[in-house]
């Protein structure tokens, strides 16, 4: 029930519904939205989109420029 409702169920979770799923008679689960806490990444350690884009590389220099068509498989 539970895979083919699951946008009814996500869409409570989002209006603030607690859900909780049983499964067999010992485990039980708990949906809740993932906030910016729950990333397990301190603030102070993720870099600014300018310093990811300027340590980016292309897709044709990580295969060593090669032009085998990769363009086209792209």
């Amino acid at each position: 029930m539970l895979r083919e409702q699951q946008k009814r169920y996500l869409d409570k979770v989002d209006d603030g519904v607690e859900i909780l799923i049983r499964r067999g008679k010992t485990s039980s689960y708990k949906i809740v939205p993932v906030s910016d806490s729950d990333t397990g990444i301190d603030k102070k350690h993720m870099l600014r989109p300018d310093a990811d884009l300027a340590r980016a590389i292309t897709a044709r220099a990580a295969v060593g420029g090669s032009k085998g068509g990769f363009e086209k498989n792209v």
